[in-house]
């Protein structure tokens, strides 16, 4: 009989599925902890220009929405959020690998012990 396909542990860069797993979830974190730092850096550069502006507070809000420095700030959070949500994917992935790997080698148990 052919062993399963996820049978045994697939390497990456001489890990172990569950090193790989546990990697990909630690760069989810980490991308994640970044898109929440440049989403608040973000907040507080478009606070800190609405208040040097003077006039309405609903022009002061779209002329700091137009200001060169928040446009930086919000396309920096939104680059590392695209980040997060790959990382995200990636750790997901190897969980789902994980556990592929997990069922196989459960049932090759299973199958040696009905012989």
């Amino acid at each position: 009989m052919m062993p399963a396909p996820y049978a045994t542990v697939p390497r990456e860069h001489n890990q172990s599925i569950g090193e790989q797993c546990h990697a990909a979830l630690i760069a989810a974190a980490e991308a994640k902890s970044e898109a929440l730092k440049l989403e608040r850096l973000a907040k507080r550069v478009f606070s800190q220009l609405v208040v040097s502006m003077t006039g309405p507070i609903s022009q002061r809000e779209h002329a700091a929405r137009a200001d060169i420095k928040y446009i930086a700030a919000e396309d920096a959070y939104i680059t590392a959020q695209t980040s997060e949500n790959l990382a995200r994917a990636h750790a997901d992935s190897a969980q789902i690998r994980y556990e592929i790997w997990r069922t196989n080698a459960a049932t090759s148990r299973a199958e040696m012990n009905l012989r």
